[in-house]
């Protein structure tokens, strides 16, 4: 758990990143605007940053090495590789060790990614934790739903249109994931465990039901089928999530 990140100065949730974004692909520059803009509605600073490139082997250090070595060979070294290039963008030389980056109950930071993308996001705020996530196409299958969404959730999915169920699977997805990673709940918390307290994917509450009194507050969007979302939870056992709220 990081207690007090430092920020790099190039990540920014009121904005691009101005050369940094604008040297990213267009889709996920798109995804970083859009990461940005749904921390910038949250009530406390939030910095972003993000990679489409792995961290150079020369500048993992031992440890880092040391870790990559045991993952063997296949995609996931590559996208190990690119988590810590987001976190290197966020924390610079300071990064977490490897093996706490992207697992759940990770107060103050969070990180996700796709095959050729990942966010890494941070607050200074002590008594906080929050999660980001995202899930791009094709997302989870309409089988798997029921591994991840309650009954009534599955329900109201299925009222939607045909046009636009894809696209909500993506997002209850992503903001569920999002949820674990912002709550602290025991290891056999799973996905379906959380409940939205509404039908409503843009913002909401989601509390957990195997963890009473862990709540969370989330938001999400996409963008050309991609889903993203944030979440945060307070660590004090009697507050519970706040509005949606403008910085100063």
């Amino acid at each position: 758990m990081n207690t007090d990140p430092p920020m790099a100065k190039e990540t920014a949730t009121d904005g691009p990143a101005d050369a940094a974004v604008a040297a990213l692909p267009t889709q996920a520059a798109a995804i970083m605007d859009g990461i940005s803009a749904l921390a910038a509605k949250l009530p406390f600073p939030v910095t972003v940053a993000c990679a489409t490139r792995p961290l150079s082997l020369n500048s993992l250090s031992q440890i880092e090495h040391a870790y990559l070595r045991d993952l063997g060979s296949g995609p996931r070294r590559k996208q190990w590789r690119l988590g810590r290039a987001a976190l290197a963008r966020l924390f610079a030389a300071d990064r977490p060790p490897p093996g706490s980056a992207g697992t759940p109950q990770q107060a103050q930071w969070s990180l996700c990614h796709t095959d050729d993308l990942a966010i890494a996001v941070a607050t200074t705020e002590r008594n906080l934790a929050i999660g980001v996530d995202i899930e791009a196409p094709p997302g989870p299958s309409e089988r798997s739903r029921r591994l991840f969404l309650s009954d009534r959730e599955q329900r109201w999915l299925g009222m939607l249109p045909a046009s636009t169920r894809q696209s909500a699977t993506n997002r209850l997805w992503a903001l569920k994931e999002a949820a674990y990673k912002s709550v602290p709940v025991p290891q056999t918390v799973v996905l379906r465990d959380f409940r939205l307290r509404t039908a409503c994917l843009e913002h909401g509450v989601a509390d957990c039901a195997t963890a009473p009194g862990s709540s969370c507050f989330y938001l999400t969007d996409d963008v050309a089928g991609t889903a993203f979302a944030l979440a945060y939870c307070r660590l004090q056992a009697d507050a519970a999530p706040g509005p949606i709220a403008k910085k100063a």
